[in-house]
């Protein structure tokens, strides 16, 4: 009794420090699956509203593009009203923005004097939200962002407006946008790099105008009431928020970027709220994959150590017996950890000290072409390559000194194939004692080759918002910021500056007899020219129509109007060839040299469209100066 007491005590004392430790080790598994947790939410939580952003930048160049269309229209209607086909005008306008649907002028009284869409002419809007608030807030000068309505046409849209006035103030009408529906669910969908994710458009006031996938149900609804995701972010007072909760639409737990429309420098009586969301559970299912895998592999160390510990002990007794069991118990843990790590998605490897293989996961043997025979005790240099090892060289040596490595590497094989890896180096300590260390390779490539494509299309966008769809050239926007950053520098330095307002004669003339795909040709055919004619240094954009503008630095007025005979001449004897008739078409170009009056590219354009307007009147196909 007095001889048992004691062994039972012992053997209490060594499993209960046996499972001590083994509950510490869980504890700092735990611990590790919560910082992969936060991480993987952290990660994601940019990730969504860096969708968001993108999607409100795009919007906002957009609107940017809407408010310079519409002050220009509003001018140009108030100047030139009865001298223009201005339906045209606006069927043109609208073809060149591919986030526009209906472009109209309204007069004082709400009729459509002027549209792209030839049904709604003559029908009154006074009505219409987006008709009353900017003439009630016409002398503010702001631009109206209207709530999403239904149209008599059946479409859903929401209205971009401005007001005009005469040049005393009074009001005179107001030109409108209709943001296309269609437009905005194309450029939702370039954002989903998920099955779960949504997107979304939501007006200030609640109203939602748009979400892909899906959205039939969603479209129309009012968000102002009730807790969800836009109120939250409504009383937040911030411009971008992230949440997580449940969704009003789906029911799910869900993870929601909101970011805010805010043009710059341009004001707005309301914004619209972009949000980005996607399922809780998928965002963190590869975190939970990770936990089953890893408790799952815990598991069954710990109960491999269990069984050797329980072997060691019964060796007391049984020395022989316990040296068999031990050995077999080797055996299998040998074979259990080959299994698992043969069969992770990733490379695994342990090498010693002075870099001698040790092990290495059919991964491994797979990717550098070498059977586990070979491998086992190799040299790295030997295994991985000269050119990678001395890539890999820095990273090597810190981890020999004890410091944990981690780093992006893109391998390439023999046959060319790639892989883009993230690539850990853990240490492997014994004691005070460095063993070796670990080197994991995680798969990242498909990470990478999506986060190429989101760049090359968002790089794609950028272009097409600053091109003319149908010349190639430089678009109106795109040629006043270029523009205008010429006129001050030349301003500034006080070098001569030109610019060239040209012209088609007789374009309408062209596009009822032969059409708009000869009149298209026409267009093209007269950048073409021009083009040959004009230097890299010469800035040239479509304004409009058929309406070109050319801003040729260092170049005086003499220089300006022989560039400007050649021009017209070449247009005169180039014609377009349309079926079995050719078109010839000649240009009226107004020249004006910039002065020490003009303060803004404004003034010296107006001045060239003066020039402009006395050679039309003077006869066409001839050049005029200011």
């Amino acid at each position: 009794m007095s001889l048992s007491a004691p062994k039972t005590s012992r053997l209490l004392s060594r499993w209960g420090l046996f499972t001590l430790l083994w509950l510490v080790c869980a504890a700092l598994l735990a611990q590790s699956l919560y910082l992969d947790m936060t991480r993987t939410e952290d990660f994601e939580r940019e990730r969504l509203l860096g969708q968001a952003r993108v999607v409100s930048q795009l919007i906002d160049q957009e609107l940017l593009a809407m408010r310079d269309v519409l002050g220009d229209l509003a001018e140009d209607w108030t100047l030139h009203k009865g001298r223009i086909d201005i339906n045209r005008w606006l069927e043109t306008l609208s073809s060149g923005m591919p986030g526009v649907r209906t472009l109209s002028i309204l007069d004082a009284q709400g009729t459509i004097v002027a549209s792209n869409r030839v049904e709604i002419m003559g029908q009154n809007f006074a009505h219409r939200e987006y008709f009353q608030t900017v003439r009630r807030r016409h002398a503010e000068g702001i631009l109206s962002l209207a709530p999403p309505f239904n149209t008599i046409l059946g479409t859903y849209v929401i209205n971009v407006s401005r007001a005009f006035h005469d040049r005393n103030g009074k009001f005179l009408g107001v030109v409108t946008a209709s943001l296309d529906h269609t437009f905005f669910r194309r450029l939702l969908t370039t954002v989903l790099y998920a099955p779960d994710m949504r997107t979304s458009v939501i007006h200030q006031n609640g109203e939602a105008f748009v979400m892909v996938p899906g959205g039939e149900t969603f479209e129309g609804r009012n968000l102002a009431e009730g807790d969800n995701f836009f109120q939250r972010h409504a009383r937040s007072g911030n411009s971008a928020d992230v949440f997580t909760g449940r969704s009003v639409f789906t029911g799910d737990p869900r993870m929601a970027a909101l970011c805010n429309t805010a043009p710059e420098g341009m004001p707005l009586d309301n914004h619209l709220v972009v949000i980005a969301s996607r399922e809780l559970a998928a965002v963190r299912a590869p975190v939970w994959g990770h936990a089953r895998f890893y408790g799952a592999f815990f598991a069954i160390v710990v109960f491999i150590a269990a069984l050797t510990r329980l072997a060691w002990l019964r060796r007391l007794r049984e020395h022989e017996q316990e040296r068999a069991s031990a050995a077999l118990a080797l055996t299998n843990n040998q074979r259990i950890l080959e299994t698992i790590t043969d069969n992770i998605p990733g490379m695994v490897a342990y090498w010693t000290t002075d870099l001698r293989c040790a092990f290495a996961n059919a991964a491994t043997l797979e990717w550098f072409g070498f059977t586990r025979e070979q491998a086992l005790g190799a040299n790295m240099e030997h295994i991985i390559g000269p050119k990678l090892y001395a890539k890999n060289q820095q990273h090597i040596q810190a981890a020999l000194q004890g410091n944990p490595q981690r780093f992006q590497r893109t391998l390439t094989r023999a046959d060319g194939a790639t892989l883009h890896a993230m690539v850990h180096y853990i240490p492997d300590f014994e004691g005070d004692r460095l063993r070796g260390f670990i080197v994991l390779y995680n798969d990242i490539t498909e990470f990478k080759y999506t986060q190429m494509k989101l760049e090359n299309r968002v790089q794609e966008l950028n272009v097409q918002a600053s091109t003319d769809a149908l010349t190639g050239i430089d678009n109106r926007r795109s040629f006043q910021e270029l523009a205008e950053a010429q006129f001050f520098e030349s301003k500034r330095a006080g070098q001569d500056l030109s610019f060239l307002m040209l012209d088609l004669d007789h374009f309408k003339t062209v596009n009822d007899t032969y059409g708009h795909d000869a009149g298209d040709a026409v267009l093209r055919t007269l950048t073409a020219c021009s083009k040959e004619i004009l230097r890299a240094t010469d800035i040239f954009g479509r304004l409009g129509g058929e309406e070109f503008g050319i801003l040729l630095p260092h170049s005086g007025l003499a220089q300006a109007m022989h560039v400007a005979e050649r021009l017209r001449a070449a247009a005169k004897e180039r014609p377009v060839q349309a079926g079995e008739d050719a078109i010839g078409f000649t240009v009226s170009i107004g020249v004006a040299q910039m002065s020490g009056e003009d303060s803004t590219l404004e003034e010296l354009m107006k001045r060239a469209d003066l020039a402009l307007y006395s050679a039309k009147q003077g006869g066409r196909d001839r050049v005029a100066q200011a």
